[in-house]
């Protein structure tokens, strides 16, 4: 009886198994969002390590964050953390893979940025659906826009004061967009760690995705993955510029 019992148990976790590596899950994230695609690549490959098949569909941030939540799609990219306790079918993937340089950018006014509160006094445009901004900016002059492009084109034409967003999204969107005067104000607003979320009814994939990604991060093969993309990403606005 032992022995069959013992049988059964291994022949289950071999099922386990099998069903795993026949998953091929729909990934989301943020459209025209820079940070979304460095990170990626990194997740096409600690998925593939583990023998899961991804199909990455990008959206606006706000409905990308729904779908995940309704489980119409089985993951986000990229947020920040604690949206597990907002939305309770996600669950978030305790590694960090990428950190979010949250800055103001602006054109004519130099002001002395002391933490989000410092910007009350201005108009300030956001990215609609991204909850960092959305939190830092509440009941300030906001207005929030479906994508970082339109958000730095209103800038440009002095419709807004200031517009925030991540460091690295501001640079490279200035230089896709080709556009001059603009300028960072420092120091940051914050620094945010960004994590990968999935629905909760991946659980059976959870342990062996978390321990992947952590032996990426520690051999170093993550920061690796994301340096080759930011570089990548660098190339292509220095020759949208030219």
């Amino acid at each position: 009886m032992n022995t069959f019992i013992v049988l059964i148990g291994i022949g289950g976790l071999l099922i386990c198994e099998f069903a795993v590596s026949q998953v091929k899950l729909l990934i989301t994230g943020v459209e025209d969002m820079y940070l979304t695609k460095i990170s990626e690549p990194i997740l096409v490959k600690a998925y593939k390590d583990i023998g899961i098949e991804v199909e990455i569909k990008l959206a606006p941030a706000e409905r990308a964050l729904n779908e995940v939540d309704h489980g119409r799609i089985d993951g986000d990219i990229i947020r920040k953390a604690g949206l597990e306790n907002k939305y309770p079918n996600l669950t978030r993937i305790p590694i960090v893979l990428v950190i979010a340089d949250w800055v103001v950018f602006t054109r004519e006014i130099n002001i002395s940025v002391q933490g989000w509160h410092s910007l009350a006094p201005y108009s300030i445009a956001i990215q609609r659906g991204l909850k960092v901004a959305e939190d830092g900016t509440k009941g300030m002059n906001v207005i929030a826009l479906s994508s970082i492009s339109q958000q730095f084109k209103m800038l440009s034409a002095n419709r807004v004061e200031l517009a925030v967003a991540t460091r690295l999204e501001g640079i490279l969107t200035i230089k896709k967009e080709k556009l001059s005067g603009i300028s960072v104000l420092e120091p940051s607003l914050q620094k945010i760690p960004l994590y990968h979320y999935l629905n909760k009814k991946h659980k059976n994939i959870i342990t062996k995705l978390t321990r992947q990604l952590d032996e990426m991060s520690k051999t170093g093969e993550l920061s690796a993955i994301k340096k080759h993309a930011i570089n990548e990403l660098l190339k292509v606005g220095e020759k949208g510029a030219e």
